[in-house]
């Protein structure tokens, strides 16, 4: 679009405007997925800039972009250039195959050494050395082919490199074909055996290569010195002031800009309400990874090694297992146990009943309409979802839902002391013209009164926040949480 188009005319706009459509990319992917909306990608994007997940820059490169490449023998193949470098041709060869202790092939079978027990010596077998003879062909015959490759891929001037300890015995050597152990003993048997004229040998010692980086060395520091004696003239004056004068003013004004608006630059630091909450946690004896899902994002979450089994929430502590070995019994961390509650929370339909039977046929809805991934929604336990389903606490958001001021799961963002303040909240209804703010906590505590304790500045964020969007008084801050099915509240005069 329009500014695709602006961001191409920008210096360096054809790698911008690549990222940028690498961007849209992701975000199209991202809303493949069970989460919707701009305000979960943009918590997406920060946990992957807070966890250091780089995806890199997107590739502008085109096959016939004036550039250099770097890549391997196997990379180019199919590819060619105008010019290509081989380098590193000394590099040896590996016989490894050859050389084992037991070497198997297709056809001579299982090439092994007979060892005699009694007498304490291994001897190598025929089998042994003829599989291993047929290993080392194969595998010259593999690198001479890598190497015409390699060397196919220049179309004006191939240049290869190598470095020996001796150049006039490696020049004056001829070792055989089959006795070439890397890529320069083939180029060095082609040249004393076929001549080669159009391959022309130069030989550089290391003592030549220390002087030409010294000599482009003094070349680049004589060439700032010059540099940096031009601007100094123009700086300072010269014999022609009407000549230099603009050019001096111009020096002057741009080196020492100054943004008029740089106060207003760190004016705002973006956080969250968890990390608030946890700058407020700091010195306390609370340690952060019994968190469970604050209503942020669950994968926001640092949660330790508290698991919950399938089907009934139970705690436990058996070592991790990898899904890919993990086949039944599948466990689940507490933060994406936490995740599944909420989620059900979120969309509970309170027109349904609350039997048993009906939160179990509603879970399986959710299963059946894609709505949770399945090892999340067998983790939800059907009594600590009943539990909440028939506190008092839910019959006063089930009569503000039919009024249609419910509202679930919901994204803010303001100013706060010079922060900019983002959360989302996991519900809040409107009471007798005033705001009761809910948030479900899954932690397993053995006091409920440690639920407010760990969490009474992150709701009263929530309260200033409500506050100040919808200009209505906040009445209540409760907790619920789900291990003691019980509701914990929170004065709200501290808004």
């Amino acid at each position: 679009g329009e500014y695709g188009d602006s961001v191409a005319a920008m210096p360096d706009g054809k790698r911008k405007k690549a990222n940028l459509n690498m961007l849209l990319k992701r975000a199209e992917d991202y809303g493949k997925t069970s989460y919707k909306g701009l305000f979960h990608f943009v918590r997406y994007i920060e946990m992957l800039k807070k966890y250091e997940v780089d995806y890199g820059e997107a590739g502008i490169q085109e096959e016939h972009d004036d550039t250099v490449r770097i890549m391997t023998i196997h990379k180019s193949k199919g590819l060619e250039f105008p010019v290509c470098i081989i380098a590193g041709m000394h590099k040896k060869y590996n016989f490894m195959d050859s050389r084992a202790s037991v070497i198997p092939d297709i056809d001579l079978g299982l090439g092994i050494d007979h060892s005699d027990s009694a007498r304490r010596i291994r001897r190598t077998t025929a089998v042994k050395r003829a599989v291993s003879k047929k290993k080392l062909y194969e595998t010259l015959a593999e690198e001479e082919r890598i190497l015409y490759v390699g060397m196919t891929r220049a179309r004006e001037k191939l240049i290869m490199t190598g470095v020996v300890s001796d150049i006039d015995k490696a020049l004056a050597s001829d070792k055989g074909i089959l006795k070439c152990s890397s890529y320069l003993d083939l180029v060095l048997h082609g040249i004393n055996n076929a001549g080669l004229p159009s391959v022309t040998v130069n030989t550089m010692t290391q003592e030549s290569l220390i002087d030409t980086e010294i000599r482009d060395t003094v070349d680049y520091e004589v060439r700032r010195e010059e540099l940096y004696g031009i601007l100094a003239q123009a700086v300072n004056g010269s014999a022609d002031p009407g000549e230099e004068g603009d050019t001096e003013e111009r020096l002057r004004s741009r080196f020492s800009f100054r943004y008029p608006y740089e106060d207003e630059s760190r004016q705002f630091e973006k956080v969250s309400v968890t990390e608030l909450k946890r700058r407020s946690m700091h010195e306390d004896i609370y340690d952060d990874k019994e968190l469970a899902h604050e209503g942020i994002t669950a994968a926001e979450e640092e949660i330790g090694n508290p698991v919950y089994k399938a089907r009934g929430g139970e705690k436990g502590s058996e070592p991790f297992i990898p899904d890919f070995i993990r086949e039944q019994d599948k466990e689940i961390p507490a933060t994406l146990h936490g995740t599944a509650v909420h989620r059900i929370f979120e969309i509970w339909d309170y027109s349904k009943g609350t039997e048993e039977d009906d939160i179990r046929d509603f879970i399986e809805y959710v299963r059946r309409e894609g709505l949770m991934e399945d090892d999340l929604t067998d983790s939800v336990g059907v009594d600590e979802i009943s539990g909440f389903i028939n506190s008092e606490l839910a019959s006063r958001m089930k009569r503000a839902y039919f009024k249609g001021q419910l509202y679930r799961e919901q994204p803010f963002m303001f100013s706060f002391d010079g922060l900019l303040i983002q959360g989302i909240i996991d519900a809040y209804f409107i009471e007798d013209e005033k705001i009761v703010i809910v948030d479900y906590k899954t932690d397993r505590v053995d006091d409920p009164q440690e639920l407010a304790d760990r969490y009474h500045v992150q709701l009263e964020y929530y309260a200033k926040a409500l506050k100040a969007m919808t200009d209505r008084e906040v009445s209540e801050l409760v907790i619920y949480s789900t291990r003691h099915k019980c509701s914990v509240n929170i004065p709200a005069n501290v808004v």
